[in-house]
């Protein structure tokens, strides 16, 4: 079974321990993190030093750490509501377990 259910969906009650929002600015838990996620990666880097990073560090750049993770997880679809075939969602998409 491939199915990952991200820690936001297990707990219908928030810290204060009051029932959760359906959404909060505007998002859904779902959309919040997703949005998370990526601002974790988010950062400015000079086209000059992305070139040397790729040269010299083993790791992905930032930028495909989050659209090359994003783009395969189902979740991130749905909770956007994405169509089929855009860059957000690939008409093939990688599939681990």
């Amino acid at each position: 079974m491939r199915r990952h259910t991200p820690s936001f969906q297990f707990s219908p009650l928030g810290t204060s321990g009051q029932a959760r929002s359906p959404t909060t600015d505007g998002f859904t838990a779902a959309q919040r993190f997703y949005i998370a996620y990526a601002q974790n990666w988010c950062q400015n880097t000079r086209p000059q030093a992305v070139r040397s990073l790729v040269l010299t560090d083993p790791h992905a750049p930032d930028r495909i750490r989050v659209d090359g993770v994003i783009v395969n997880q189902p979740g991130f679809a749905g909770a956007f509501g994405c169509k089929a075939g855009t860059a957000s969602v690939p008409q093939t998409s990688c599939r681990v377990w």
